[in-house]
């Protein structure tokens, strides 16, 4: 079974996160708190995550440049934490360009658009 650390802000789609994960098994999944970044580095220093997924979007504490420093710090304590942003495609192009960059210089070791079905998110987490 694999830890999995869940930063997902919006509540719909971190509760659809969830259930898509406990649904295809294989997964122990932890939700983060979502506020404070020094909260998830603790956090995730105490889960020891197999993967962090973190949804990234335009608010400052949700910004690239704020989710590459957690994942940074994160793989500091645990290198062979893997780390996957998620973000909306449709709403902001934009970042969805920037993420693509990040895996493209392997800040990331994946990243998924918010449009994709939950079967398809768990085989791939599974498969890293």
């Amino acid at each position: 079974m694999k830890k999995i650390a869940i930063r997902i802000q919006n509540s719909l789609q971190a509760e659809g996160v969830l259930s898509a994960l406990k649904k295809n098994g294989g997964f122990i999944p932890y939700k983060l708190s979502t506020s404070k970044t020094s909260d998830i580095i603790v956090d995730c220093k105490a889960l020891e995550p197999d993967i962090v997924l973190m949804a990234v979007s335009y608010l400052p504490e949700k910004a690239i440049e704020n989710s590459l420093a957690i994942s940074n710090a994160i793989c500091d304590e645990h290198p062979k934490c893997k780390i996957v942003f998620l973000c909306d495609e449709n709403s902001f192009p934009e970042l969805a360009e920037k993420i693509v960059s990040a895996k493209q210089n392997k800040k990331i070791d994946t990243f998924f658009y918010s449009s994709i079905d939950g079967k398809y998110l768990a085989a791939v987490l599974s498969s890293l």
